[in-house]
């Protein structure tokens, strides 16, 4: 699903067209070097994310190891997003000024929390797409390993998850609290 998320956010937050829009056939590695996005496009959009702004730095440096200032592949986006959704699930170690190397302690607990499920980053900048909408759009695009090992019930999981973690914090911010008996939750993993 994060995947989907971030074919979602590539689109439609900076206009990356893969394939003309035609999904079908898409082959992973022909498109991997498609994007281009510099760091002054991206910060504005990723300053919405809530995360301060030196987390960001810290979290862009893991994503562009070398410096450069600009994403040019998926993979680099994808880590992104990914190291934002464990900063708003408070799964982050703190960043402070006295870390020596915060990339480096970044890359430690993404390689470290690899097959933990956590929700997808929110963003004030857009709303989040149904998963329905996700699926419908991006149905041909490979979903990274979801049904190994799980009799093909994976992507079913990932739904229920997805959309019980995005009912829960939808009622967060609507100073709802997290209540409810937690009907509905499909366990995945």
């Amino acid at each position: 699903m994060e995947r989907l998320y971030g074919y979602y956010i590539l689109q439609n937050q900076f206009n990356v067209d893969f394939n003309g829009g035609n999904w079908g056939g898409i082959n992973e590695d022909d498109v991997e070097n498609m994007i281009l996005i510099s760091g002054r496009e991206a910060v504005p959009f990723l300053m919405t994310s809530g995360v301060e702004r030196d987390v960001l730095r810290s979290i862009w440096a893991v994503a562009d190891p070398d410096g450069v200032g600009t994403l040019v592949k998926r993979s680099q986006f994808y880590t992104i997003l990914r190291l934002i959704s464990l900063s708003q699930s408070h799964l982050l170690p703190p960043i402070t000024t006295s870390n020596s190397d915060p990339a480096s302690l970044l890359r430690e607990t993404l390689s470290s929390t690899l097959s933990l499920k956590v929700s997808l980053p929110t963003f004030d900048a857009m709303s989040m797409p149904s998963t329905a909408h996700l699926i419908s759009t991006y149905d041909t695009v490979p979903v990274e390993n979801s049904t190994e090992g799980r009799s093909g019930e994976g992507v079913f999981q990932m739904v229920i998850n997805h959309d019980y973690q995005y009912n829960q914090w939808l009622q967060q911010q609507q100073g709802g609290g997290m209540g409810g008996s937690g009907e509905g939750i499909v366990q995945s993993g």
